[in-house]
């Protein structure tokens, strides 16, 4: 059973983009640690959820079709940290556009999950050198995963699918918003799942050696998709490194 008592970390998540995938990330965190052996609620790490919902849209503002997203996000960051929170998790992939900005000005770590969910996909395929990644327009239009590739000095080319796909997954993301993974069957043309398939099968088709889910929407209705590459799902990726971090065996370093 992990011990959060010694460490004695509170987890700090900005939600609300979105907000079930938020919940889903709370929801993965306690399943994890009651797996590892907790019976308590005691045996849980604090944690507090700020779903920042009236912040900007991200991707419409990397678009260039919006305001900035980082001074609410900065805001969020503050009110985590002056709430307790040891550490920050962002649940939204196209934020880390401004991750360390973000850190510096709220004077927190965040969590890194770019590179994280990286270092998760070339665990999965260690011999990968074209990593696909599903991910909303703004992450896209910035090639967010490909510079961070760069930046951590990875020899992988960074694949998106073909526009016509690539608009089949934002029309997937977009219906999770509105719940249809929950009211639309798996046969429905526009039930999320489906439209994630379309979209996994055109990167498969450009042999990738390994998917990011790289839109935390994304897992939400990917469980039943299936791939003949590994995926690797970020939510799963962040609540692991919350987790381990509330623990204490990963540092807080910036």
């Amino acid at each position: 059973m992990l011990d959060f008592t010694e460490a004695n970390r509170t987890i700090g998540i900005i939600g609300g983009a979105g907000v079930a995938a938020s919940a889903e990330l709370v929801r993965r965190i306690e399943e994890k640690i009651t797996a590892f052996g907790a019976f308590r609620d005691s045996q849980h790490p604090e944690l507090l959820l700020y779903n920042a919902t009236q912040v900007p849209s991200r991707s419409m503002y990397l678009e260039g079709r919006g305001e900035s997203f980082v001074p609410g996000y900065v805001k969020a960051a503050e009110k985590l940290k002056n709430a307790g929170a040891s550490f920050v998790a962002m649940c939204c992939n196209t934020a880390h556009y401004a991750r360390q900005q973000i850190a510096d000005e709220a004077d927190v770590t965040i969590i890194n999950l770019l590179a994280e969910s990286l270092t998760a996909a070339l665990a999965a395929a260690p011999d990968a050198r074209r990593i696909g990644v599903l991910c909303a327009d703004g992450t896209r239009s910035i090639d967010l995963y490909g510079v961070e590739a760069a930046k951590l000095g990875l020899a992988v080319e960074i694949v998106y699918p073909d526009a016509a796909f690539q608009e089949m997954l934002t029309r997937g993301i977009c219906n999770i918003k509105k719940g249809y993974h929950r009211t639309l069957p798996v046969s429905d043309a526009e039930r999320p799942a489906h439209l994630y398939a379309l979209a996994a099968a055109n990167l498969v088709e450009k042999e990738v050696d390994a998917i990011v889910l790289g839109c935390t929407e994304i897992p939400l209705d990917f469980a039943e998709v299936e791939v003949a590459v590994p995926c690797i799902d970020t939510i799963e990726v962040l609540a692991d490194v919350c987790i381990a971090m509330a623990a204490g065996s990963r540092n807080l370093a910036k």
